[in-house]
């Protein structure tokens, strides 16, 4: 998975969220959720990992969440397996990816921002996946290749179930 503001540099492709003194997430603080995307032209994952760092020091991220944005009927077709499909649909952290002490809160702020948000953070979302993918040319005559943080491949292999 590649950062949509590697791929558009001049483009806004990571949120920014001001926490002050008293909220019930996070500490006080500005913080960034870098969104990254799937690279493999094969695969139509619809997920995005969304990572969390604090202003301050985006070397050591906070979280780092999966959040499938379709239904959960296309992830059960995509995936051929129910229980996995399951998973897609709700923000979670990403399997294979540390996370700090901090965590919960970094994926209970997420949930509330994509269910909650009044500016439609999903639909812009789900319209970056989009374009980022138009840039990777067409699928290959092969069929899906597996890249290194293929969801799709990582949950259905069983190496990792999603845990919040």
């Amino acid at each position: 998975m590649i950062a949509y503001i590697d791929r558009f540099p001049d483009e806004h492709g990571t949120r920014s969220i001001e926490v002050s003194p008293g909220s019930p997430f996070l500490f006080p603080g500005t913080f960034h959720f870098f969104e990254h995307y799937c690279n493999d032209p094969d695969c139509d994952c619809r997920t995005v990992l969304i990572v969390v760092c604090e202003a301050t020091d985006t070397s050591k991220p906070l979280a780092a969440i999966v959040w499938g944005f379709d239904w959960a009927d296309y992830y059960q077709k995509w995936m051929a397996d129910e229980e996995s499909a399951h998973w897609m649909v709700a923000a979670h952290f990403a399997p294979e990816w540390p996370q700090s002490d901090w965590a919960q809160d970094c994926l209970d702020m997420v949930r509330a921002m994509v269910t909650h948000d009044g500016d439609d953070w999903d639909a812009q979302i789900a319209e970056r996946y989009r374009k980022y993918k138009a840039t990777l040319g067409p699928p290959s005559q092969g069929g899906h290749a597996a890249t290194p943080l293929c969801l799709k491949d990582v949950y259905i292999r069983g190496e990792s179930t999603p845990e919040d």
